[in-house]
């Protein structure tokens, strides 16, 4: 880690999240841009914007309004409530090319962050790793008490949740070195 932030951010990662098996990651968002600047950070650390699977995006297809977008970032769109996140976190979970998620939420009017934190520490299964970075200040609050509580890693912008997530890939290939 380079700064104290850091630190504590990967600590918070590792002690609650299994390592990726990988380096593809997924983002589920309800805002284009802060989906956007993670695909971009992701991108920028080395690690991949995974492609669901076919049968896995066809599935997404059927459960997600058809503004939604079923690419990496997976939009469900700024009205979604808790059903559309948990229909895209168990896509990803259930996709074989999906190493890690990212789950991002900002608040806009029909936006439920405590629900939405709730129904998604309610679906995680443990087979990857699935951080969150709910951002917005006071609105979004009690989502991320909850998401503490669940023991859902939370950062406040996508760029430090991909920062821990490379962190964590980083140690899980250190690990499969030979002795």
């Amino acid at each position: 880690a380079d700064t104290f932030d850091s630190m504590f951010d990967y600590a918070t990662a590792f002690n609650l999240q299994p390592l990726p098996k990988g380096d593809s990651i997924l983002i589920i968002t309800n805002a284009g841009g802060p989906g956007t600047m993670a695909a971009d950070a992701v991108e920028k650390s080395g690690m991949q914007v995974v492609v669901l699977e076919r049968n896995v995006s066809t599935a997404l297809r059927a459960q997600l309004p058809s503004a939604a977008s079923i690419a990496n970032p997976v939009d469900v769109l700024g009205d979604a409530g808790p059903d559309r996140y948990v229909a895209a976190l168990k896509a990803a979970q259930q996709d074989d090319s999906v190493d890690a998620i990212i789950v991002l939420l900002t608040p806009q009017a029909m936006t439920q962050p405590r629900e939405t934190a709730l129904a998604i520490i309610e679906n995680l299964d443990g087979s990857k790793p699935v951080l969150a970075s709910f951002m917005g200040g006071k609105d979004v609050m009690p989502g991320r008490h909850e998401l503490a509580e669940g023991g859902l890693p939370d950062y406040e912008s996508p760029e430090r949740a991909v920062a821990a997530l490379k962190a964590m890939y980083q140690y899980a290939v250190w690990r499969e070195r030979p002795p």
